[in-house]
C-alpha cells in the first residue's frame, strides 16, 4: 500500500503516476500535507511534522497494515518533508519521492509554461 502524503492529491496525479503506484503498491491512501507558513521556525516545523507522523501512523494502525506492507509518498515543503522522512525512517517504514522530469517552454509572450513528467517513485537515502 502506499499512503499519499504529499502536496499533489490523488486526483491531480497523472494516469501514469498513478498507474505505477497501483502496479507497485496496490492501494493508495491519502494524508493531507498541510501548508508551512513561510515565517515559521523550527520548533513549528518539528511540531507540526511530529503531528503529521501520529496522523500517518494512525491510518497505518486503523488499516491494520505493518510497516513492511506501507510506503510513504512525502512530497511538499523541503523542512517538513524532512522531518516527516527522518521520524518515519526512525521506525522502520519506507518513503519514497516521486521522480519526474521538468520540463519547460517558452511562450511568445515571455512566460514559461513548465510540466513535469512521471517517472517512478525513488526511495528517500536514510536520513537518520
Amino acid at each position: 500500500m502506499l499512503i499519499n502524503f504529499s502536496q499533489l492529491p490523488l486526483v491531480q496525479w497523472s494516469a501514469a503516476q498513478k498507474e505505477y503506484a497501483i502496479r507497485h503498491y496496490g492501494k493508495i491512501e491519502e494524508v493531507s500535507f498541510p501548508e508551512v507558513p513561510v515565517e515559521a521556525d523550527v520548533s513549528y516545523v518539528e511540531d507540526l511534522a511530529e503531528r503529521c507522523f501520529l496522523r500517518i501512523t494512525a491510518l497505518i494502525e486503523e488499516l491494520g497494515k505493518n510497516k513492511d506492507e506501507v510506503t510513504i509518498l512525502v512530497r511538499g515543503e523541503p523542512s517538513l518533508s524532512f522531518a516527516v522522512v527522518r521520524m518515519l525512517q526512525k521506525e522502520g517504514y519506507t518513503c519514497v519521492v516521486d521522480a519526474t522530469e521538468r520540463r519547460k517552454r517558452f511562450r511568445e509572450d515571455g512566460s514559461v509554461e513548465v510540466t513535469y513528467e512521471f517517472y517512478r517513485f525513488r526511495e528517500y537515502p536514510q536520513l537518520l
